[in-house]
């Protein structure tokens, strides 16, 4: 549904993402690339140490990349905030509370959250508000 997520995160090592409107599958689904992640949703992440972000979308066949990896104007500090606002098919990206990206996508409209990184970091201080339509 609608929602506003935001999170402090501090990597140590690799990238960082917000997952939301996601849904678990029972098991990895292969297709034309290869095997699917189980995990189905939308994939915000940032990678802090090269200074760019990206937004992909997981469904059972493939993996589509909504936004392509895009620079931030700045290199994140040590600690940073990420945040999504999901209303309807408007999808907006923020880093320290400064949209980066607003898109339409109608591809998922409802699931729950979660939090990953491809390496070490810590995630705290995370919100999440359900918003009216």
């Amino acid at each position: 549904g609608n929602l506003y997520i935001s999170t402090i995160v501090t990597p140590k090592t690799g990238f960082v993402s917000l997952v939301f409107r996601e849904s678990a599958v029972s098991a990895a689904t292969p297709g034309p690339g290869g095997t699917v992640n189980p995990i189905i949703g939308y994939y915000y992440l940032v990678d802090p140490f090269n200074a760019g972000y990206q937004l992909t979308r997981t469904d059972r066949v493939k993996s589509v990349t909504v936004i392509p990896n895009t620079p931030l104007a700045q290199k994140p500090a040590t600690d940073f905030a990420m945040g999504v606002l999901a209303q309807g098919q408007q999808i907006t990206l923020y880093v320290n509370g400064v949209p980066l990206s607003t898109i339409t996508d109608a591809g998922m409209q409802s699931g729950g959250i979660g939090l990953c990184t491809s390496g070490d970091a810590i995630f705290r201080d995370v919100q999440v508000y359900s918003l009216k339509s």
